[in-house]
């Protein structure tokens, strides 16, 4: 069996474990995934790791020059050399380039450094909202407040022709100030108005999928965004994912806050029957807070 060249470091591996570690020697892999060996990049001080992934890891760190304290996400040896992949990360910091909003985490800077590419992105000082999860349901008020925050932040992507298609508590962050903050776009795509993204292609994480994603529908529009966000919303009201019958989630009729009707029509399987846009659904979920029906929170 041929050896191959490492893409990192340059050492001669056999093509079994290139095939394994995506052309990258198990030491540079190893070496990239151990938090007591932080790697250099130009310009940034790194403080700690701050989570790990199948793509990649980021890390909290420092911008030198100006003090400031960022997240460096660094994608992952075994995918610098994937194509495929190298296009996704490379998108998500064009794509976040394009979104100005304050629930939008803001991109500073990005590069390639020893064949690694990494994005520069605002710091966000608190927690994501799987975290708050574990704490229980969250009062209907506060739960609705996140949801309308959320929907902020994809009406500024839906207008510029961006579709998250990965909206979920993991990828919602609140900081010291209740702030929310939507991160992650690196399974965005562009869909102009009406269009729809083409693709047949399953992205996103299944249990806040809509059906159009599961089946691999090649339109994706943002109205997708709007039933992630109606299965997230759920979940922050009963503390629980909803249950699948026949095909479609199913909304428990004691559902908090007079929620029901909307969570029901976010949650259709038939997009046509959805809001038509964020602008829609932000307007019935500031209704319903100001009504604060049946909660105190």
């Amino acid at each position: 069996m041929s050896d191959t060249t490492c893409g990192a470091c340059g050492s001669r591996i056999p093509e079994s474990q290139a095939k394994r570690f995506g052309s990258v020697c198990p030491d540079c892999m190893f070496k990239f995934a151990s938090a007591e060996d932080l790697p250099e990049f130009p310009g940034v001080e790194i403080l700690s790791t701050i989570g790990k992934g199948g793509m990649g890891v980021v890390y909290e760190a420092v911008q030198s020059r100006l003090g400031r304290r960022v997240a460096l996400k660094v994608l992952s040896p075994h995918l610098a050399f994937n194509a495929s992949f190298m296009r996704r990360f490379h998108a998500e910091a064009h794509v976040l380039a394009r979104l100005h909003h304050p629930n939008i985490v803001t991109v500073h800077d990005m590069g390639v450094h020893g064949g690694l590419p990494y994005i520069i992105l605002e710091r966000v000082e608190g927690r994501s909202l799987r975290a708050s999860l574990a704490d229980g349901p969250l009062p209907p008020r506060r739960a609705l407040e996140i949801a309308g925050a959320v929907c902020d932040a994809l009406e500024c992507a839906h207008a510029a022709g961006i579709v998250h298609r990965d909206v979920k508590p993991e990828n919602i962050l609140i900081d010291g100030r209740g702030q929310v903050k939507l991160v992650d776009f690196g399974l965005a795509a562009d869909a102009s108005p009406g269009e729809g993204t083409k693709t047949r292609l399953k992205v996103g994480t299944p249990l806040y999928m809509a059906p159009e994603q599961l089946q691999g529908s090649d339109k994706i529009d943002p109205r997708a965004d709007l039933y992630s966000l109606g299965v997230v919303l759920l979940e922050l009201l009963t503390g629980a994912l909803p249950k699948r019958r026949k095909g479609a989630l199913t909304v428990p009729a004691s559902v908090p806050g007079g929620t029901g009707p909307l969570l029901k029509r976010l949650l259709a399987t038939d997009p046509k029957k959805r809001f038509g846009g964020a602008a829609e659904l932000r307007e019935v979920l500031t209704n319903l807070r100001r009504r604060n029906v049946n909660t105190r929170g």
